[in-house]
């Protein structure tokens, strides 16, 4: 530091100037002043070595400058430590245990490993160490971008709970320098911190069934309560979830079907193929998730038949006859049995032929009704009673005879009416 003096130099000592501090720094540690002054040329230099300035970034001190003549001036010294990369980076902690959801697409980030280091003059680097552990290789770890020194760890491939290699979680060691990435020889400047990764499992897998279709043929009198199947079903996620499960109402509009919590699928209706001869029996696999998820199981079922029903008198159910004819033909009448004909049912030839047996006299019946009894050709045989009616057609076969009828007729008196008439003006 130069102080001037505007007196003579060549007028005795007036013009010559001796430095000193005045307000020296103290070092704590040894009680010694920090810095020392030239008193001749103002050259001020440290005392003690060594600055450190993670302790201390900025000194001031005060120089003062005195003549010969006693008079003094003073200044004020400003000194600012430069950094040097001195001090080894440290992660904030030396283990790390992290719960990572299993859902987490690779790329985000899993945590932030913070490092301290007190240096300014860093450039901090990175590393997961190879071979350090389980899954070392599906990770890395690079510098965060702002918010200060650390480094941002990220998944480099989907994770999965169900997976057995990844169950278990992960453990590796991750390792930072301040030196850049040339700096791992320097063993000062690098540190290391152990990763302890364990997966959080997530309703991500919907129930799986061993078998997801079943066919079985069913007899259409089979008894309520008949076991038709029974469908199992599993989930991959971890918790032991259970599985419940339902018949879908769409895929069973009568309510023939039930499922209970084994998957075992029963008959709750009777069954009637005249009403369908196949069944499509949607069951659900439902886990306890959040949302819940769903798998479908079909069951078919196709239903044979059982001769369970009597024909049925398909056309015609009425006929005309002529009075006074002798055997005739009356009506060829089609029979129907909704039944398989295989079964004793209708096989399209289900027509009988009736007869008149004697004239019919129109006078005494105008209508008959004729029981027809029919049976199917089932084991054991059905039958059925039905009813044909029969109208009598009429014939002019009967001679006028005399007879009398008595006719009333009454008449209207009509009385005349009244005319008013005018005449002039």
């Amino acid at each position: 530091m130069v102080a001037t003096d505007p007196d003579d130099p060549g007028e005795g000592n007036n013009a010559r100037l001796v430095y000193s501090l005045e307000k020296n720094v103290i070092d704590e540690s040894s009680g010694s002043p920090i810095f020392t002054i030239d008193s001749e040329v103002g050259v001020i230099t440290t005392a003690l070595c060594c600055l450190d300035r993670e302790k201390t970034q900025r000194y001031v001190i005060q120089v003062v400058a005195t003549d010969g003549g006693g008079l003094k001036g003073t200044g004020t010294v400003v000194v600012d430590v430069d950094d040097v990369n001195d001090v080894p980076p440290r992660f904030s902690r030396p283990e790390w245990t992290l719960d990572v959801p299993e859902s987490l697409p690779p790329g985000n980030v899993l945590a932030t490993l913070t490092v301290v280091d007190q240096d300014v003059t860093n450039d901090f680097a990175y590393r997961v160490i190879p071979n350090s552990g389980e899954g070392w290789q599906m990770f890395g770890v690079e510098g965060r971008r702002r918010g200060g020194p650390g480094g941002d760890l990220r998944s480099l491939t989907s994770l999965d709970f169900e997976n057995p290699d990844h169950r278990e979680g992960f453990r590796f060691k991750v390792e930072v320098t301040d030196m850049g990435t040339n700096g791992w020889d320097d063993k000062y400047h690098v540190d290391g911190a152990w990763v302890n990764l364990r997966l959080v499992d997530e309703n991500d897998n919907a129930p799986s069934y061993i078998s997801r279709s079943a066919r079985l043929t069913l007899p259409e009198d089979a008894p309520v309560g008949t076991h038709l199947t029974t469908f199992t079903a599993r989930d991959l996620d971890g918790g032991g979830q259970a599985i419940w499960y339902q018949v879908a109402g769409a895929s069973d509009p009568g309510r023939l079907f039930d499922v209970d919590g084994s998957g075992a699928v029963r008959l709750v209706g009777g069954l009637d193929r005249e009403k369908a001869d196949k069944h499509s029996v949607l069951v659900w696999a439902i886990d306890q998730g959040v949302p819940p998820r769903t798998t479908t199981a079909t069951l078919y079922i196709d239903v044979t038949d059982v001769n369970d029903n009597p024909p049925f008198l398909a056309e015609p159910r009425e006929a005309q006859v002529t009075e006074n004819s002798d055997a005739q033909l009356v009506a060829q009448v089609k029979l129907g049995d909704p039944d398989d004909w295989r079964q004793g049912g209708d096989d399209g030839r289900g027509m009988g032929v009736v007869w008149t047996r004697a004239p019919l006299d129109r006078e005494e019946r105008a209508a008959l009704l004729v029981p027809l009894v029919v049976g199917d050709a089932g084991w054991p045989s059905l039958t059925a009673t039905l009813t044909l009616t029969l109208h009598v057609t009429d014939l002019n076969d009967n001679p006028m005879e005399p007879a009398a009828k008595t006719v009333t007729v009454h008449t209207l008196q009509v009385r005349p009416q009244h005319r008013l008439c005018r005449s002039g003006p």
